[in-house]
């Protein structure tokens, strides 16, 4: 804040010492102008700064207050009948599922429906399983009596063969030594 004073005092003491008695007079209202010129700006910067600091401080109140309006305040609800999502409510083993569209095939499990304009789902309806056309050329009397014959004759007879097989001769290395008894050998 002080720099102005000083640039201009040491500006003025060095034009001072080499001018005339009006030049030294003109020197003073020089001085005397700087001076009031260097206060009004060290003022006006001063002012300006507090000013902008000022506004910056009421933007942020500003800004903390509606945040706080919109945290604090809970949303408007709509007036009248809300519109509820369709959902239909199945019995599982332990529990109720619900979806956003009937299943088909298992009305008999239904529990309960509701949302705007869900449409009631189709009853569970026992019905007979569906029945073959009759063929009496399937009954078992007349499959035997229309069946053809799969073997040319009869396969030929087995031998009984009373000779035991022959185990074959394995050579002493072949063999495989005893292992010891896990229990009794000692663990490491």
């Amino acid at each position: 804040m002080k720099q102005p004073y000083l640039i201009t005092s040491v500006l003025l003491v060095l034009s001072l010492g080499a001018c005339s008695p009006e030049g030294k007079e003109a020197a003073k209202e020089n001085k005397e102008a700087a001076v009031n010129n260097a206060e009004v700006a060290v003022g006006n910067s001063l002012n300006r700064t507090n000013h902008y600091a000022n506004i910056a401080r009421e933007n942020i109140y500003k800004t903390s207050y509606q945040i706080q309006k919109w945290v604090a305040t809970p949303p408007e609800l709509p007036k009248g009948p809300r519109e509820i999502e369709q959902s239909y409510c199945y019995r599982s083993f332990h529990d109720v599922l619900c979806y956003r569209s009937p299943m088909p095939g298992a009305e008999n499990r239904l529990v309960a429906y509701q949302g705007t304009g869900a449409e009631a789902p189709p009853q569970a309806v026992t019905q007979l399983l569906p029945t073959h056309p009759y063929d009496s050329s399937q009954l078992p009397q007349n499959r035997v009596a229309n069946a053809r014959p799969v073997f040319i004759g009869l396969p030929p007879t087995v031998k009984d063969d009373k000779t035991p097989a022959p185990t074959p001769e394995l050579p002493p290395e072949a063999i495989p030594a005893p292992q010891p008894n896990p229990v009794l050998v000692p663990q490491l």
